[in-house]
């Protein structure tokens, strides 16, 4: 069975976001907590008898300490969006311009 574990809240690297540019321009902010948890799930069960905690602080808090760039390759090769969505918060919004696209935009009739 796998143990829970509680999001670290003295790390300064856990309290840092990951932010992302999605395709229509909008920027949205990640926790690198979530990423944190979500790869220490991962290898709770194969390397630390389910122990999300010590998977957390032996494993993946010192991999993203030493190598903040493991923080952008676990969250593109490992996760979805889905795993991220509901503590993503957008930062900045699209820049779409709702009038010229109504004008210009392309239309299909179904």
């Amino acid at each position: 069975m796998m143990k829970k574990s509680k999001l670290p809240g003295g790390s300064t690297d856990m309290k840092k976001t990951l932010t992302v540019t999605m395709p229509d321009r909008s920027r949205w902010s990640i926790p690198v907590a979530i990423i944190a948890q979500h790869r220490a799930a991962h290898f709770a069960m194969r390397l630390f008898d389910g122990d999300v905690e010590r998977s957390l602080k032996e494993d993946t808090l010192p991999l993203f300490q030493n190598n903040p760039y493991a923080i952008e390759r676990w969250s593109e090769e490992m996760m979805d969006w889905d795993d991220v969505k509901d503590h993503a918060q957008q930062i900045a919004p699209t820049n779409v311009n709702f009038h010229e696209g109504w004008q210009q935009g392309m239309k299909v009739l179904a």
